[in-house]
């Protein structure tokens, strides 16, 4: 599970200082940067994630989710019956014909396909959403200045700068005097970064570095942590 204390506890000062990037944002496998702040807008961190393992579950049902609104398995029965109802066994066509919907869907996916019941108890809360994203799809959780990866990649910096460019704008091209130190000269925004699999927190990385793409280039920020 993500140990969201470990970094929060070693930055949680530096989050108050003024010049410090707003908002919160997931940055995908492609470097799209996700609005994902939930104090102003609709969805936080782990309801983004949520919604998206929603709509592959059903997509993995045959059920278009094309429209912005997802519903419960009721909405959706005359179509999934459609497409698995044949599939189902005896117990669960009897809950289908109980009207028991979820639960007939839910035994007859964790029958057929682990990969999309591993979904399932991550889009319903029995883990962290967040996790799953930055495991599975490579996605970087930004908030504020912090950013968490499960591991580092050339590839995954490269979309994290491309993301937090989206994201901020003209704003990453601000210097601050206050900000200059022997490893940060010209006064940029810097970044912490955590990597899960490592237990590894690198410190106050200025974005140029972040844009070498070169996880080597970290190794002067980097600590461990317990």
């Amino acid at each position: 599970m993500i140990k969201l204390s470990s970094l929060i506890k070693e930055i949680v000062a530096k989050i108050l200082n003024e010049g410090v990037l707003r908002g919160e944002w997931w940055i995908d496998d492609g470097g799209q940067a996700l609005f994902a702040d939930g104090d102003v807008g609709d969805m936080n961190h782990e309801a983004y994630v949520a919604d998206r393992l929603k709509r592959e579950i059903l997509s993995s049902l045959g059920v278009d989710t094309d429209d912005e609104f997802i519903g419960n398995y009721e909405h959706y029965k005359d179509e999934i019956f459609q497409n698995i109802g044949n599939e189902f066994n005896p117990d669960e066509l009897e809950l289908w014909n109980d009207e028991i919907y979820e639960h007939a869907v839910m035994s007859y996916i964790k029958r057929t396909s682990p990969e999309v019941y591993e979904k399932v108890n991550y889009a319903y809360g029995r883990g962290d959403a967040r996790e799953y994203a930055m495991k599975r799809w490579g996605w970087a959780r930004v908030v504020r200045n912090n950013i968490q990866i499960d591991i580092l990649t050339p590839d995954i910096l490269k979309h994290i700068v491309e993301g937090l460019w989206e994201a901020y704008h003209d704003e990453l091209d601000e210097k601050d005097g206050d900000r200059v130190s022997e490893t940060n000269p010209d006064g940029e925004h810097v970044f912490n970064l955590e990597v899960l699999a490592t237990r590894s927190l690198y410190e106050d990385v200025p974005l140029s570095v972040l844009a070498k793409r070169s996880p080597t280039a970290l190794n002067g920020y980097r600590k461990r942590y317990e």
